[in-house]
């Protein structure tokens, strides 16, 4: 035996109804021999047997499978049946019932989900049988599908344990509600999906009548359900409404078998519940009502493409289009309100819609009226129901105003980037040449001081020590002006920057003052980043210079470290001077601001809000956190792009 083979063999073995099926198969046919066999081309194996027949074939047992009758029922995928051999006009001379001495055989294919044929599930006797009774191969037919239905989940390593469970009966495979009834119709067993349509227990259920339970709202439905079981033999598809138990209302598709199972009678009952269509068809015209009036009160043009051609528009989609009514747009193809180079977009969007059913993202083109004008429009298509059919809700909104005032804006835009570009030019121009003759200003002074210093007079004195001091805080302001206008666009200058090195290079410029005042400076690690260095100097010695000159009667000490952020890295740098008062913060930023007297703490006031151009070019943001007299902490954060 073949590897294969004997995993098929464990496969059937696993499928724990199968010893129970094949006892319903020996009862409902009467016959001592029931198997369930792997066949294919070249051989014949007994997966699953009970023999009370005696015939000696056991699990695993292996015939010649060209001597088979299960060899026909495989090769042409089709149950066979035989009820007396010896006088079977077909099979009296055929071979097999001779060698193997049967009289009796009924076979079913096992068919599995993908199209193959796995086996055969028959039953054979040495005696001739009845077995045309109709019960009796839909169970064999049922029985045929369930082992293949579980040998497919075998294959597909589904849940075993929920599928032994529906194993029990066969009415316990099925998502449909069934039940299993005696002719006079009480309930012999019942599916669970039948105790969940209906609200009622197994133990509810079983031993009484539908119309003991109270369960159909009109009893003739009973009645003619079993005389059409009586007259017919079967019950296809008859629809009856039950009431549950909780009160509510059930409508149902009921279908019915006869059984016969070890010689009583029986009806297997299935029932469709198609409640939530009934309730989709009656709510398929009253949504559409009530869609026609919420539509016609939209101030967008709303239109419905069913099939290709527009079945609804709306009053705003008759004035949009400038139709005399709305006959003039039902029937009419979405294709003939665009010019011809959408018909294309229109057609691939109609497809996402009806394939994916989502609606699309808005979409701008130019749409085209009934008269040969154009416009802008934006349209959003989305999937609807229709009268029971799929289709698209077309909304068009009239958007030429909108790009209009939009072309507008994007002008304004435009000429104040032009204005800006040329103030900002003559600005620098301005800090830039004024500084020489200011300089000038300052040299002559101080030589006319120093000449006529033992002449002048003390008010004249005076006034010459403010404009060397004026002149003085001039060029500081233009030297600040300029550095402020010199900060680039975003992205211009960046590269990899040891903020490290940016630091040391900071606290050079500040050696003189960090002497002068004994100040104590030192930081953490400090990380390697996508930055402008000149630009992050410049913001670490105004942020340094600031502490040293803000300080109370202690000697300065500050403290830089950086901590790691999801977009990039947070900066502080922490001092233990002055302190800032809550209501003086919002202040700290702008231009030439200054909180302390000129004469105490020289300065221009341009210091910070440079640091916040500089950190805003960045892609970062300043604040800071400060008590006064015990000192402040300024934050700031740079979007790192290096990923270091």
């Amino acid at each position: 035996m073949t590897p294969a083979l004997a995993a098929d063999i464990a496969a059937v073995s696993r499928i724990r109804a199968v010893p129970s099926i094949l006892e319903v198969v020996v009862a409902v046919t009467s016959m001592r021999y029931a198997v369930v066999a792997r066949v294919t081309k070249e051989a014949w194996v007994a997966c699953a047997v009970l023999d009370a027949m005696g015939f000696g074939l056991g699990v695993g047992g292996e015939l010649d499978v060209a001597t088979t009758l299960c060899r026909e029922v495989r090769d042409q995928s089709h149950e066979l049946i035989i009820e007396h051999a010896s006088i079977d006009a077909h099979y009296r001379h055929h071979p097999t019932p001779q060698r193997y001495g049967l009289e009796s055989y009924i076979g079913y294919p096992i068919v599995r989900r993908n199209g193959e044929v796995f086996g055969v599930l028959c039953a054979i006797d040495s005696q001739p049988a009845k077995l045309s009774d109709a019960g009796l191969r839909t169970t064999m037919k049922l029985f045929a599908e369930l082992i293949a239905a579980q040998l497919d989940v075998e294959a597909h390593h589904a849940a075993v344990a929920e599928s032994e469970a529906k194993f029990a009966t066969i009415f316990q495979l099925n998502p449909l509600p069934m039940a299993l009834l005696t002719p006079e119709g009480h309930l012999i067993e019942v599916n669970e999906a039948l105790e969940r349509t209906t609200g009622y227990t197994r133990t509810e259920l079983l031993g009484r009548t539908t119309l003991e339970l109270g369960m159909y709202v009109d009893p003739q439905q009973r009645t003619r359900f079993y005389a059409q079981l009586q007259q017919e033999g079967r019950v296809r598809d008859m629809e009856a409404v039950w009431k549950t138990k909780t009160g509510s209302y059930c409508t149902f598709l009921m279908s019915a078998e006869p059984l016969t199972i070890q010689g009583r009678r029986y009806v297997l009952a299935v029932n469709n519940d198609i409640t939530a269509r009934k309730q989709a068809e009656d709510a398929v015209w009253e949504s559409e009502r009530c869609y026609r009036a919420l539509a016609e009160l939209s101030p967008d043009a709303l239109m419905v493409n069913a099939g290709g051609r527009y079945v609804y528009a709306n009053a705003a989609a008759v004035r949009l289009v400038r139709a005399s009514d709305v006959s003039e747009i039902l029937g009419r193809s979405p294709l003939e309100f665009v010019e011809p180079e959408t018909h294309d977009l229109i057609r691939e969007r109609t497809r996402l819609v009806l394939e994916e059913q989502q609606a699309t993202p808005p979409v701008v083109y130019r749409g085209k009226r009934l008269d040969g004008t154009t416009i802008d429009v934006e349209v959003v298509s989305s999937p609807i129901l229709w009268q029971g059919t799929r289709a698209l809700q077309v909304r068009v909104r009239d958007i030429t105003a909108r790009r209009q005032a939009e072309e507008a804006i994007a002008q304004q835009a435009r000429d104040l980037a032009r204005a800006h570009a040329d103030l900002r030019q003559v600005a620098y121009a301005s800090a830039h040449d004024l500084q020489e003759p200011i300089r000038q200003i300052g040299i002559y002074t101080q030589r006319i001081a120093k000449r006529y210093d033992d002449t002048m007079e003390a008010d004249m004195q005076d006034a010459v020590a403010y404009v060397i001091e004026g002149t003085r805080r001039m060029q500081a302001q233009f030297t600040d002006l300029m550095h402020y206008l010199e900060m680039e666009e975003p992205g211009e200058g960046i590269t990899t920057t040891d903020s490290e090195v940016v630091v040391r290079c900071a606290l050079e410029g500040l050696r003189e003052q960090i002497e002068i005042t004994r100040a104590t400076i030192t930081h953490d690690f400090l990380p390697t980043l996508a930055a402008n260095a000149k630009h992050l100097q410049l913001v670490f010695h105004e942020l340094l210079d600031n502490a040293l000159k803000f300080r109370n009667s202690k000697p300065p000490c500050v403290h830089i470290w950086a901590e790691r952020e999801a977009t990039g890295w947070r900066f502080a740098v922490r001092d233990n001077g002055l302190g800032i008062t809550s209501e003086s913060i919002p202040q700290l930023f702008g231009f030439f601001r200054k909180l302390q007297r000129r004469q105490d703490y020289p300065g221009t006031g341009m210091g910070l809000a440079i640091c916040k151009k500089v950190i805003d070019r960045h892609g970062g943001r300043i604040w800071l956190e400060s008590t006064p007299g015990e000192g402040s902490v300024f934050y700031f954060t740079i979007a790192d792009k290096s990923g270091q």
